[in-house]
């Protein structure tokens, strides 16, 4: 695939080849738009050019466009023009002046060399992933450590930390370092693999175990992080999303490949009084806790001693088997290997009921999980400006689905 840099000077004009006034570009297998790293190093390799990735404007099969600034001096066969002498510009004057996330701006990189410098005396930084949801840079600075700045929307995932770092530090990495009036930390490097990488069923029982624990733990915590901010996802809050989804189902991402089709529209409003019942039925099964929002594979890591969970952005109050509900999605197991795992987790809530009654309710939990993670997409679509949502716009309709396919085959 092709990939397009608009590079901007202080001034606002546009890097491009002295020879055709056209944009710097390289060619690329083609990988997954936010994790920038591959990109740095080839623009490094093929251009001779240190960058600093600082936004995606588009992405396809075919190309991509990522807003970026010139760290390395400028070789002598470019030149910085006014955007309108740019030619065969695959991005206009009027959208390079549209909504991007804070670390897009031109200025921010000074912002961020201030706060690492306050933090390290001597640092190099690599760039992992940049998208309109969070910035992520690994810091080497002797030992190695990871920068993150994430939206306000998202400043949920500092308070969690926060306070499960220091009531669970062997499953939760605690700040190094944070700036909460610039929603930014830095943490240390737990130097473990992720479980992504792993399919011994053991480490996975292990895991589900040590989850389960934190969950427990916090369920006595539950008004206390509600009055942090902590998201309420409880099942009365999901029945009001309900209604919230049915209100924006014809409106949200219209008029493109993914959208959503008039019979998935009806399908959803026949099902909505069924959906509702399941959230009735489930609520108050087992006491109310924290769910992680995205348990999975690569936000997990594990070692002999300690399982660490991480990123928190979609953290909420509600019931603790809702994390189940895509878990095993990306896992090599047979079936009787998944329900082994799970028995090790629903063991840990054996004094709430017996394993036969979790069993059931694990089995609603999972459906029910389904519109949960349908309101956790619609509600990041919500949040981000409409310039951004072209991250986000296929997800809402996949959990859509999702959420179709897992009732019409109960009803």
């Amino acid at each position: 695939m092709k990939v397009y840099l608009m590079i901007e000077n202080s001034a606002g004009d546009i890097l491009v080849n002295k020879e055709n006034f056209t944009l710097p570009s390289i060619d690329l297998p083609k990988f997954h738009y936010a994790y920038c790293e591959c990109l740095v190093k080839a623009v490094k390799k093929d251009l001779q050019m240190d960058v600093f990735v600082r936004h995606c404007f588009s992405y396809n099969d075919r190309e991509a466009v990522y807003l970026a600034r010139v760290l390395s001096p400028i070789d002598k066969e470019y030149v910085y023009l006014n955007i309108e002498k740019v030619k065969d510009n695959p991005i206009s004057e009027r959208e390079l002046a549209k909504d991007v996330p804070k670390w897009a701006d031109y200025d921010w990189y000074e912002d961020l060399t201030v706060y690492l410098n306050l933090n390290f005396e001597d640092y190099s930084i690599t760039q992992i992933k940049v998208s309109s949801l969070s910035s992520v840079m690994k810091i080497a600075a002797g030992e190695t450590y990871y920068f993150k700045v994430i939206p306000e929307f998202f400043q949920n995932e500092l308070t969690i930390i926060k306070h499960l770092s220091t009531r669970y530090p062997q499953n939760v990495q605690s700040l190094y370092n944070y700036d909460l009036k610039n929603s930014c930390f830095i943490t240390k490097d737990i130097g473990l693999p992720l479980l992504a990488e792993c399919q011994d069923k053991e480490i996975w029982m292990r895991v589900l175990k040590d989850y389960a624990k934190m969950q427990i733990g916090e369920m006595d915590q539950v008004k206390g992080l509600l009055a942090k901010g902590i998201t309420d996802r409880r099942m009365p809050k999901l029945i009001e999303h309900i209604d919230f989804i049915s209100q924006r189902i014809k409106n949200v991402v219209r008029d493109e490949e993914c959208s959503l089709t008039t019979n998935e529209i009806a399908l959803w409003f026949s099902l909505e009084r069924e959906l509702k019942n399941e959230c009735v039925k489930l609520d108050n099964t087992i006491p109310d806790t924290i769910e992680h929002g995205d348990l999975y594979l690569a936000n997990i890591a594990f070692g002999k001693e300690r399982v660490i969970f991480f990123d928190f952005t979609d953290i909420c109050v509600t019931h603790p088997f809702l994390s189940l509900a895509t878990f095993f999605a990306e896992c090599d197991f047979k079936d009787e290997e998944i329900r082994e795992i799970e028995l090790a987790y629903l063991s840990c809530f054996s004094d709430y009921l017996a394993i036969d009654e979790l069993k059931r309710v694990l089995v609603r939990a999972k459906a029910v999980g389904e519109i949960h993670l349908a309101y956790t997409y619609l509600s990041l679509y919500e949040n981000l400006p409409k310039e951004q949502r072209w991250e986000v716009s296929k997800s809402f309709p996949s959990c859509i689905r999702h959420v179709l396919k897992k009732f019409n085959r109960r009803s």
